[in-house]
């Protein structure tokens, strides 16, 4: 398709970094295409066949490995947890293999637990010491079922449960459970990402002059986002939806199936899957991303279309292009446009009073609403999540559409501006503005050495030119001192070089006390320091 094309010829260079899109349309491949380069150095063009890490579309396969072992009687979705792995009985019994599989378990992403403890997990963290991440954690994010949090760790889970129950490594029981079955011979389970097949696609970085820096990643990755497949073979899967060639009863609908959290609202997460809709449309989709690769992958059922879109390079919008690719064939089967956004004269008085910090103790994440290019975005922990407007002081993340609460809604005034928060995945607060602080005189008082026994690192925290700054210690060993940024009396933002920024915050119970040190990212909420 010639409009297909026109979306993607930023990749359709012989000197780029490039992409493969496919389109699967009633069971049948109505397109397939290769752009750009694979490999720059080799001048290797990016083709159907080419090997790439598809990264976390790989949780809908480990949830399929679960979904083969409940046919066959070996475990059940309502198993505790602990059941399967011992060393995790201390976070309680009431963890479900279903909580894993819908993200709800309250279980830290073992990725944000190891930038706080210094690893620079892009490079030197190995399997044990992932694992060692995960099995030491005391404490949850939050209590089972409470909220829908995003976490790595879950599916690390997983596969340890599926390794356990076959007697054997996760990468043979995806090869022989699901690969060989549907015919995927190019795909596999590398033991880390340093050890991808010869020939698969490089990641690359863009940089400001335009040209493209190699990235080369070793991690461990294993059920949360380790498959290399091809565009073939990801048909292949795809194809597996329509003719169910694996035998799992309700396949699609069981993988599907979304959950209601423990106040009754509907998670957005199904097993290894998000849901969303289009047009009216159910829709199923999921990302995959590592710093120079990403991965989108998208079904509608009830229109039998699926669009898989793999690029090496980053930055890219790999699920903007791929709902674009969608929207090309809804246009085509005549599938009417849903309404557009609602147009809002906005009060810029009360927004501007409401722009800036919002802190929550509860889970220690900062909040900042700001002007984005179009509308306002909220900020979590330095992340973007562009915002709708439903009314002069009501709005919806993008994904959301109008359902239950607003996303963010402006409920104080312009004296005393409050944000009240109802996002995705039920996290759910009423903040008030944390105030501008005048200078950065007082803070000596933040200084010193705080500990966590749960991630065995400390920080030394310290003043250095007027600005409060971090190193971290511990079993990472010591790193470059990192600048936090100031957003109020007691709360700080690190935007360290991995895709993890930090909040830390400090938190005096009483002036005869040493503060306690608060660090939390986004998937990693209120991870306790005492200071020495």
């Amino acid at each position: 398709m010639k409009d297909i094309d026109i979306l993607f010829k930023d990749f359709d260079k012989d000197d780029v970094p490039g992409a493969s899109v496919a389109v699967i349309k009633d069971g049948k491949t109505v397109f397939k295409k290769g752009y750009g380069l694979a490999n720059l150095e080799t001048r290797q063009p990016f083709l159907s066949d080419t090997t790439f890490g598809i990264c976390s579309i790989t949780k809908q396969f480990t949830t399929t490995c679960v979904l083969l072992l409940e046919r066959d009687g070996r475990l059940s979705l309502d198993d505790s947890m602990s059941c399967h792995i011992s060393e995790l009985a201390h976070l309680g019994g009431n963890i479900t293999i279903s909580d894993l599989c819908r993200n709800t378990s309250g279980i830290r992403d073992y990725l944000g637990l190891a930038t706080i403890a210094g690893f620079d997990w892009r490079r030197k963290l190995d399997k044990r010491a992932a694992l060692q991440l995960i099995f030491n954690q005391q404490t949850l994010n939050f209590l089972r079922g409470e909220r829908c949090s995003y976490s790595n760790s879950n599916f690390v889970i997983l596969a340890q449960v599926i390794e356990r129950l076959e007697d054997k490594p996760f990468a043979d029981v995806l090869r022989d459970r699901i690969f060989r079955p549907l015919g995927m011979n190019s795909s596999c389970l590398p033991e880390n990402t340093a050890k991808r097949p010869s020939g698969s696609a490089l990641g690359y970085m863009a940089q400001e002059d335009g040209s493209f820096k190699e990235l080369l990643l070793d991690i461990p990755l294993s059920g949360e986002g380790g498959i290399v497949s091809t565009l073939d073979d990801l048909i292949l899967w795809e194809k597996n939806f329509e003719n169910n060639t694996l035998g799992i009863v309700d396949f699609e609908e069981r993988l599907s199936c979304t959950k209601p959290l423990n106040d009754g609202t509907m998670a957005p997460y199904a097993l290894g899957l998000g849901t969303s809709s289009v047009r009216g449309n159910f829709l199923q989709a999921h990302s995959g991303g590592l710093p120079g690769i990403v991965s989108h992958r998208l079904r509608i059922p009830s229109q039998r279309l699926s669009v898989i879109v793999l690029i090496n390079r980053t930055p890219a919008d790999m699920a903007g292009l791929a709902n674009k690719v969608a929207e090309l064939y809804l246009d085509e089967a005549g599938v009417v446009q849903e309404s557009a956004s609602l147009s809002v004269d906005l009060d810029d008085e009360t927004i501007q009073a409401h722009l800036g910090a919002y802190f929550d103790p509860q889970t220690g994440l900062l909040f900042e609403l700001c002007r984005g290019e179009e509308d306002l975005v909220v900020e979590v922990n330095g992340t973007p999540r562009p915002l709708c407007p439903r009314s002069q002081t009501e709005w919806d993340e993008q994904f959301k559409k109008n359902v239950g609460k607003a996303s963010v809604s402006l409920v104080g005034t312009p004296t005393l501006p409050c944000l009240q928060l109802a996002l995705l995945g039920g996290l759910n607060a009423i903040l008030t503005k944390l105030p501008t602080v005048a200078g950065d005189d007082d803070l000596d008082r933040f200084c010193g050495t705080y500990v966590s026994d749960e991630i065995k690192a400390s920080y030394v925290i310290s003043v250095d030119d007027k600005f409060l700054n971090f190193r971290v210690g511990g079993e990472a060993g010591e790193g470059n001192p990192v600048v936090l940024e100031r957003r109020g009396e007691s709360v700080f933002l690190s935007r360290s070089t991995t895709i993890f920024a930090q909040t830390l915050s400090f938190v005096v119970e009483n002036k005869e006390q040493s503060p306690h040190l608060i660090i939390s990212t986004e998937r990693d909420n209120h991870l306790l320091f005492a200071q020495e």
